[in-house]
């Protein structure tokens, strides 16, 4: 239909030089992005004395950013009186910082009765931090009728403490979601959490996000799951990706693993085009990975292992190989701490000693839980580099016992110094003195 459209024009205009066709073609080029065949047939009008094409032309290169084209097109017709030229004249002033010019042409245009010039002039006062010169321009206009006014106004007297004004300018803006998010922000502020709770409804079923974030938080608070999940549901349809990433990486920290996992799956293989500090994907995966480990489903945390073996990074393979160990998988925990062994050079040299000593020690638990003496020895040797680790020093005395080296042992025991090693010390004692 457009297409049809635009060759009718195209013919009105090699037929006839049809000035009222020309501009209505910039326009539906303009419509349609095609930005450079718009100022084409613009200009094409305002060389044929075209009042209406120099404004559409001045605007386009308003729009554009070609700010001295701007204002080239405009302030001739803006000079003879044109209100609407006055209009967008003021614009291309304030864009250029030239405040007392546009203040001038905006008056200009409002002296006409020019209603867009009424609320620019307005929100220039209002940007500019001159808020009661904004309030006395805007009553100048219907207020009820622009919502947008009544948000802006809103805020001042927000900004003023003024609960009555503010909250008398929201209801004003009418039937809006962003007005209403404010209005349950505003009772939230006052501890009106009932009123509070009403306006953030009323908002996310006109589908603004912020309204659907707050009742998602209110309801998590409450543990009203059902309801909590069905503003989540509405954030992923309005793709939130960040959101729904913040919330995800919450149910890890909550230790919350099902549901970190469902929110996760969602983000895999979608396009998250905000910022974090770290790689989103890489995050992503191995989250995942720990969170299948965490509830014992090993088939599809094993699809999300080679994120630990292919980063290098020291703690992704501690914590997976600390997570195999609790769920009592040692000989994969073992290959994860012997992974994290050989990542733990990229670490500082005092944290480097120190979790090498204690990585030992659970590879020497490990060991010896695999009754593998040897390796048990060789790591717990490293571990009780810390004089502090008597549980080391404990272990150590068993794997002694356990080769008969009752020297050793009881020398271990003694060092550890507690309840069991003193135990085992005794039954040493005895065994001792019966073979005496």
């Amino acid at each position: 239909m457009e297409e049809l459209k635009i060759e009718q024009l195209k013919k009105e205009i090699i037929e006839n030089n049809n000035i009222n066709a020309m501009v209505e073609l910039g326009k539906i080029y303009y419509k349609i992005n095609m930005i450079s065949l718009s100022e084409k047939y613009f200009d094409m009008a305002t060389k044929n004395s075209s009042v209406e094409g120099q404004l559409e032309l001045g605007k386009l290169y308003l729009d554009d950013k070609k700010l001295n084209l701007a204002e080239k097109y405009l302030k001739e017709y803006a000079d003879k009186g044109n209100s609407e030229f006055q209009n967008y004249l003021g614009t291309v002033y304030k864009k250029q910082c030239q405040i007392d010019l546009a203040i001038k042409y905006y008056n200009l245009s409002i002296e006409q009765g020019n209603k867009k010039a009424i609320f620019n002039l307005g929100y220039l006062y209002y940007k500019n931090n001159q808020e009661d010169l904004a309030i006395e321009t805007w009553k100048k206009m219907s207020i009820e009728d622009d919502p947008d006014v009544c948000l802006y106004l809103a805020m001042i007297y927000h900004k003023k403490d003024d609960f009555g004004k503010c909250e008398e300018y929201l209801k004003l803006a009418g039937d809006n979601s962003t007005a209403y998010y404010f209005l349950g922000d505003l009772y939230k502020e006052y501890h009106d959490y009932e009123l509070s709770e009403k306006y953030f409804i009323l908002g996310a079923e006109k589908d603004d996000i912020d309204c659907q974030k707050e009742l998602h938080k209110l309801y998590e608070q409450r543990k009203n799951f059902e309801l909590s999940e069905k503003y989540l549901k509405l954030l992923i349809g309005n793709v939130d990706f960040k959101y729904i990433f913040e919330f995800a990486e919450k149910c890890m920290e909550k230790e919350d693993y099902i549901r970190a996992i469902k929110y996760y799956k969602i983000l895999e293989d979608k396009e998250l085009d905000f910022y974090t500090w770290y790689n989103k994907k890489e995050k992503i995966k191995y989250n995942l990975c720990k969170a299948y480990l965490k509830v014992k489903n090993y088939e599809e945390a094993e699809k999300y292992l080679s994120i630990v073996e292919e980063n290098n990074l020291f703690e992704y393979a501690y914590e997976i190989a600390k997570i195999y160990e609790e769920n009592n998988e040692l000989k994969k925990a073992e290959k994860y701490y012997l992974l994290a062994l050989d990542y733990v050079d990229d670490l500082d040299v005092y944290e480097d000693l120190i979790m090498k000593r204690e990585i030992s020690f659970y590879l020497g638990k490990i060991y010896l839980k695999l009754n593998e003496d040897e390796k048990a020895e060789k790591y717990l040797k490293v571990a009780i580099e810390d004089k502090n680790n008597l549980e080391a020093k404990y272990l150590l005395g068993i794997v002694y016992e356990e080769q008969k080296n009752f020297g050793l042992a009881k020398k271990y025991y003694l060092e550890s110094d507690t309840k069991e090693a003193k135990i085992r010390l005794n039954l040493i004692e005895e065994k001792l003195l019966k073979n005496f």
